[in-house]
């Protein structure tokens, strides 16, 4: 089955490392290329939290170890395999539903994007069969149950479970806001409060970026609600700003999470960006060094590194 699904794979034009560039994730990818299967493992099962999920984002959300991921779920059934098998099927889930509204998805469309994500389910799941102390498997299955339209009582039991696990771990709360956006099973004051009670409920600053997410979707919800006029004010107004530089006061590295910080920065960039904080944009951005991520980048018309220099030309 697996082999079949694989055939759906697409290869998308250059866009953003979202392992921002992480010499882990690299090594991690040559040796899963290599097939040396237990140096993968011994480096995974060294790598904290942050490390573990930007190797999903930078191997597993990528187009370009499809067949290696394939050839390593086939030689060894285990925790890892399983994860990286089931975080590829969820990406693949998501090239196949397309970027459209969900009124313009195609039958073929949401039936490539439902047998993908059933396929990443089973092989998340048996991930947990395998290791059911890694919140990376709890976290992807949010995002998959999202997908599935699963209730979101059901989904929230995930969410607990990789944070019981991890109460930092970033991605178990990206995908949870994303539940509570407006344009899924939320709305913009569910997002809103779920970032603030993060961000009280918890000392690091990592957490900022949840904030700066529920800024960019909301300009994002009223393109789609056809609000044009809310659509082309919105970063222009004096409450908006307030709230992206008061967050931006709160920015500093973290004492754990580091390696995730560049996607913290990334969020942060694009609403100054946004404000035309130019400046500080690009102390962010250099800090960086020009590593972006597809979201929210993307809203701007903005896909890759490349693109994201040519904004200080």
């Amino acid at each position: 089955m697996l082999d079949k699904l694989f055939s759906y794979f697409k290869h998308k034009e250059d866009v953003f490392d979202e392992s921002f560039g992480n010499p882990k994730v690299k090594e991690f990818g040559k040796l899963l290329q290599k097939q040396q299967y237990l140096d993968c493992e011994r480096i995974y099962h060294n790598s904290d939290w942050a490390e573990r999920s930007l190797m999903m984002r930078g191997i597993a959300f990528s187009d370009n170890y499809h067949a290696a991921i394939q050839q390593y779920q086939k030689n060894r059934k285990n925790a890892l395999s399983c994860l990286l098998a089931g975080s590829h099927a969820l990406h693949l889930a998501w090239q196949a539903r397309t970027g459209k509204r969900a009124k313009d998805v195609t039958y073929d469309e949401f039936k490539g994007f439902r047998k993908f994500l059933e396929l990443s389910y089973e092989f998340l799941q048996s991930s947990i069969e395998h290791n059911a102390t890694d919140p990376e498997p709890f976290a992807q299955l949010i995002r998959v149950l999202m997908g599935l339209s699963e209730d979101v009582e059901v989904i929230e039991s995930y969410f607990k479970e990789a944070t019981r696990l991890c109460h930092e771990h970033m991605p178990a709360h990206i995908n949870m806001i994303t539940v509570y956006n407006p344009k899924w099973f939320g709305s913009l004051e569910r997002m809103y409060g779920f970032a603030k009670s993060c961000q009280q409920n918890n000392n690091t600053p990592l957490f900022l970026q949840l904030t700066d997410y529920a800024i960019s979707e909301h300009h994002l919800y009223f393109s789609m609600n056809n609000r044009d006029e809310d659509y082309e004010t919105f970063y222009q107004k004096p409450e908006t700003r307030a709230m992206i530089m008061e967050n931006y006061s709160k920015l500093k590295v973290p004492e754990s999470g580091k390696a995730w910080m560049p996607m913290v920065r990334s969020y942060v960039a694009y609403n100054l960006y946004q404000i035309e904080e130019t400046g500080y944009m690009w102390k962010e951005l250099s800090t960086n060094n020009f590593y972006g991520s597809i979201l929210p980048w993307g809203y701007a018309g903005i896909h890759n590194s490349k693109e994201l220099r040519k904004l200080f030309r």
